[in-house]
């Protein structure tokens, strides 16, 4: 009799996990096609694509340009006063 409980305890466990793992797998992959590994990892490479990389040079040079003539047009309208002497 003891021998027996462990046999059908481990016999009961595997069919209840059986049974609940067939039973999420039609939810898995539902409508959905799988999407490939490389889409999946993507976002933890660091790594950008070459249109990315060009999108985000032109970005950074149009903000160095943006930045360079604003810091242009506040000296040019920036006048230094001197202080009245009393």
């Amino acid at each position: 009799m003891m021998r027996v409980l462990p046999r059908l305890a481990f016999g009961a466990a595997a069919v209840l996990l059986a049974c609940s793992a067939g039973g999420c797998s039609d939810q898995v992959t539902g409508l959905q096609p799988l999407r490939k590994f490389s889409d999946l990892v993507r976002p933890y490479k660091k790594t950008l694509t070459q249109a990315e990389q060009e999108a985000a040079i032109t970005e950074l040079q149009d903000e160095a340009e943006k930045h360079k003539n604003t810091e242009g047009e506040v000296e040019s309208t920036a006048s230094v006063t001197p202080a009245a002497a009393q």
